[in-house]
C-alpha cells in the first residue's frame, strides 16, 4: 500500500458506506443544497509519506464544527477530501507556519505540538516543519459527522455520547483496516470514558497501541485538576524541533502558560502504555 493506494481505497469506501446509509443519521448536519443530503464524511488526510515511516501514526481529534455553514461542502468530490484540499491551500500562504486543515486542534497547532512530542519519545524524528510533519500522518476526526443546529445555537461536541459515535464506527474501522497504524492518538473521553468506543477499537485496531489523551481546549489546558497536575515541562527538555516550533504556537487562551504542562501530562501517559 502507498499514499495514492490508500487514499483511492479510502475514498471508494467511504463514498460506498456513506451511500448505503443514505440521509443516516438524522441528526448530521446537511448540505445548503439540495437541503435533504447530508454533507459527506471526509476521509482522512494521509501524509505523503505515511507509509515509509518506520512508526505511523492515526491521530484522531474528536467531532467537526461547523458554525457559519455556507455551502463550501455541498460538493461531495471536495467535501470527502476537504482536510488534503485545506491542507494544500494553506501551504501557498508563506505566513503560514502550522497548516490549516479544518480541524481547529490541528489548526491552532496544539494537536501538531502532541503528536510530534509523542513521537518524538518514541523515536528521533529528525528536524522538520509542521507541515512536513504532519506528511508523515494521518489524522482526522473520529467523528465523521457533524451534528445540525437545529440540536442547539452552535454545533456540540459528542465525545461522551456513544450513540452517536456509534454513527461512525463503519468509516473508522475502514481507516484503521486500509492504513495500519501502530499507535492512534486519540481523544480519553471517546476510547475509554464517556464514548464508550473502547470494546469496539480494541476488536479492530490489530497490533496498534492506543494512546488516549485529554482534549486540548482552553478549558482542559487551563483547569488546575487535569495537565497542570503532571507540572511543567521544561522546554529545554523537549525535542530540539519543538523547541523551535514552540514559539509559533499562538492559539489563545489554548497557548498560554499552562500549555507547558501538557507536554508533562503526555510523558506521564506513554509510561502508563503496556
Amino acid at each position: 500500500m502507498d499514499y495514492i493506494q490508500a487514499t483511492a481505497e479510502l475514498e471508494r469506501r467511504y463514498r460506498q458506506i456513506f451511500r448505503q446509509k443514505g440521509v443516516s443519521p438524522s441528526w448530521a448536519y446537511r448540505k445548503t443544497d439540495p437541503p435533504q443530503e447530508l454533507i459527506h464524511c471526509p476521509v482522512p488526510f494521509v501524509g505523503k509519506h505515511y507509509f515509509e515511516q518506520p512508526i505511523k501514526i492515526l491521530l484522531y481529534a474528536s467531532a467537526e464544527n461547523l458554525n457559519g455553514y455556507h455551502h463550501y461542502l455541498d460538493d461531495d468530490d471536495f467535501a470527502i477530501r476537504r482536510h488534503r484540499y485545506y491542507f494544500d491551500r494553506s501551504l501557498e500562504d508563506p505566513e503560514t507556519f502550522f497548516p490549516w486543515v479544518h480541524i481547529a486542534p490541528i489548526n491552532n497547532g496544539a494537536l501538531v505540538l502532541c503528536a510530534f512530542h509523542i513521537l518524538s519519545r518514541l523515536t528521533d524524528p529528525g528536524n522538520m516543519s509542521p507541515s512536513e510533519f504532519l506528511e508523515t500522518i494521518s489524522f482526522g476526526n473520529y467523528g465523521k459527522y457533524t451534528i445540525c443546529p437545529h440540536e442547539g445555537s452552535r454545533n456540540v461536541d459528542y465525545a461522551s455520547q456513544p450513540q452517536k459515535l456509534k454513527e461512525s464506527q463503519e468509516y473508522v474501522a475502514v481507516d484503521i483496516e486500509v492504513l495500519k497504524p501502530d499507535y492512534i492518538i486519540m481523544v480519553g473521553t471517546i476510547y475509554h470514558g464517556a464514548g464508550q468506543q473502547k470494546e469496539f477499537i480494541d476488536r479492530i485496531k490489530g497490533d496498534a497501541k492506543i494512546i488516549p489523551i485529554y482534549q486540548i481546549t482552553p478549558t482542559t489546558v487551563n483547569s488546575p485538576n487535569l495537565f497542570r497536575k503532571f507540572g511543567v515541562s521544561d522546554l529545554r527538555d523537549l525535542h530540539p524541533t519543538l523547541t523551535r516550533w514552540y514559539p509559533h504556537f499562538r492559539a489563545g487562551a489554548v497557548s498560554g502558560k499552562y500549555f507547558m504542562s501538557v507536554f508533562s501530562y503526555l510523558d506521564h501517559v506513554l509510561e502508563q502504555l503496556t
